[in-house]
């Protein structure tokens, strides 16, 4: 094998891999005008009461909603079961 088969046979090798992944795009890009995408439904407001009282709160449930309210915070989730009115520091 001489110094032309060798440049000979790795272009045609990189042509053979341009090739493919010029169809896997034209495959990908296909299937976005197949499939669009659907614009998201948009989630009406869940109807909101006053808060009321009429369970007594422990310390130690304030401290583990306060918790929680804060790893939710960090993960930037909404929790529709978890509603927070107001975050006391606690001594």
């Amino acid at each position: 094998m001489n110094i032309a088969d060798a440049i000979s046979l790795t272009i045609s090798s990189m042509l053979i891999v341009f090739l493919t992944l010029f169809i896997i795009s034209l495959m990908l890009q296909s299937f976005k005008t197949i499939f669009p995408q659907q614009a998201p439904k948009p989630v009406a407001a869940p109807q909101t009461s006053a808060p009321t009282n009429n369970m007594d709160v422990t310390e130690e449930e304030k401290v583990v909603v306060a918790l929680m309210a804060s790893i939710l915070a960090a993960e930037d989730k909404d929790n529709p079961n978890l509603h927070i009115t107001g975050i006391k520091r606690i001594k």
